[in-house]
C-alpha cells in the first residue's frame, strides 16, 4: 500500500524551490483596491548615476528576468504595478524605488509607494521602535519623495502620507475626439503628464460609469491629445506625451470631496483614486482657485475607498509655478509569491495577448 504523504506547507515550498535556479520573490499588497508587487532581490547592481539611468540599465539587462516576469502572464498580471527597491542615489534617502508595469517604467506611483512602505514595515525592514510617525525618504525617477508611516499604539501602520514631487498645470487646451466632440481639458504634470477631463462635460457620471465606458473614452482622449497637442516637460524634454487620462468631479454639496477615475496603459482603469492622479487633481483645483493650501480633500476612486490629499505649499520648477501635494492612504499585505521559471517552459518571456 502506498504511504500517504504528509502535507507540510514549508517542506512542499522548499522542495519546489530547490528544483529551480531562478527564484524571484514578491510581497503582494493593495492600496484602496489597487495592487502592488514589491520584488525582493533577483538582480545585481544597476549601473547609472540617477534612477532614470538605472531604469534604462534594468530594461537593457533584466527585461525578461524582472520586467516581463512581473507583468506578463502566466506569472504576472498586466494590471499590476510592480516596485523594486535598490540602493539610494542621494545621501539622504534610504532606498531608490523603481516602478514598472506591463507598459514599461513609471516616473512615480503613489499607491505603489504606500504599498511598498506597508511591506517594508510588515517585514521588519523598517522598525517602528515606538515612533508614531516614521519618515522614509526614497529616490524616484521623478526626484526624492518622503513618505511618512503613521503608526498605531500597537505598532501597526494606520496610514502612509506621501509628500509628492512638484505638480503643475502645464496648459489648458481644446481637443477634438471623434466619438465625443470638441471640449477643453487641462494638462497637468507630476513627473508624468495627465490630461484632466471634467467628467460632466464628456457625459460621464463617475458614481455610475462602467469600466468599459471610462476606458474607451479615456484612451480616445489620450490618443487625441498626443496627436493634437505638443507637450514637453520644462526640465525633462524626454517626458513629452500624456500617459494617463483622469476624469474628475467634485461633489456639489461639498467642495472638499470628489471622485476620480484614471485610465492608463493599454486598457487599464485604476481601482484606487491614484496617488499621482490625486496629486494632479490637487494641483489643478489649487490653480483654479478651488482649493487652498492646507485644505484636506477626500478623493474617491472607482472601488469606493478614498485618499486624503492636500497642497502643502507652492513652489517653482524653473519659471514654472508648481505645488507640492501630499496624499494619505492605507495599504494591506495580501500575500507572498515565489516566481519560478522552468527552463523548458515555452513562455520564458511571458505572454501578452
Amino acid at each position: 500500500m502506498m504511504e500517504i504523504a504528509k502535507l507540510d506547507p514549508h517542506e512542499m515550498i522548499s522542495s519546489v524551490k530547490s528544483q529551480y535556479d531562478n527564484v524571484a520573490i514578491s510581497i503582494e499588497s493593495h492600496t484602496a483596491g489597487e495592487s502592488t508587487s514589491l520584488y525582493i532581490g533577483g538582480i545585481g547592481a544597476l549601473e547609472g548615476e540617477t534612477v532614470r539611468e538605472k531604469c534604462d540599465y534594468l530594461y537593457k539587462h533584466y527585461k525578461e528576468r524582472i520586467l516581463h516576469l512581473g507583468s506578463r502572464e502566466p506569472r504576472g498580471r498586466g494590471e499590476m504595478v510592480n516596485t523594486l527597491l535598490i540602493p539610494p542615489v542621494s545621501k539622504t534617502s534610504l532606498f531608490s524605488i523603481i516602478y514598472f508595469t506591463i507598459d514599461g517604467f513609471l516616473q512615480l506611483c503613489g499607491h505603489g509607494t504606500i504599498g511598498t512602505i506597508e511591506c517594508l514595515i510588515k517585514t521588519g525592514t523598517i522598525k517602528p521602535d515606538g515612533r508614531k510617525d516614521i519618515p522614509i525618504p526614497l529616490d524616484t525617477a521623478s526626484g526624492q519623495i518622503i513618505p511618512v508611516a503613521h503608526m498605531s499604539d500597537d505598532g501597526e501602520v494606520e496610514s502612509v502620507s506621501v509628500t509628492m514631487v512638484p505638480a503643475f498645470v502645464y496648459k489648458q487646451a481644446s481637443v477634438s475626439v471623434e466619438s465625443i466632440g470638441t471640449f477643453d481639458v487641462h494638462i497637468v504634470n507630476i513627473g508624468t503628464f495627465f490630461v484632466m477631463v471634467e467628467a460632466e462635460i464628456v457625459g460621464l457620471d463617475l458614481d455610475n460609469a462602467t469600466k468599459s465606458e471610462l476606458v474607451a473614452k479615456g484612451l480616445a482622449i489620450r490618443k487625441a491629445i498626443n496627436e493634437q497637442i505638443e507637450i514637453s516637460h520644462p526640465a525633462h524634454p524626454g517626458v513629452n506625451r500624456v500617459d494617463m487620462t483622469q476624469f474628475y468631479s467634485t461633489y456639489k454639496d461639498d467642495r472638499l470631496k470628489g471622485r476620480s477615475a484614471i485610465v492608463y496603459g493599454v486598457d487599464r482603469l485604476d481601482s484606487s483614486p491614484c496617488g499621482s492622479g490625486t496629486s494632479a487633481k490637487m494641483a489643478l483645483l489649487h490653480y483654479k482657485g478651488e482649493l487652498k493650501i492646507g485644505e484636506v480633500y477626500t478623493n474617491y476612486g472607482p472601488a469606493g475607498v478614498p485618499f486624503k490629499a492636500k497642497v502643502v505649499r507652492e513652489t517653482k520648477l524653473g519659471d514654472q509655478m508648481a505645488v507640492i501635494p501630499e496624499i494619505t492612504g492605507k495599504a494591506y499585505v495580501v500575500g507572498i509569491r515565489h516566481h519560478l521559471l522552468d527552463p523548458s517552459d515555452p513562455f520564458q518571456d511571458g505572454v501578452q495577448l
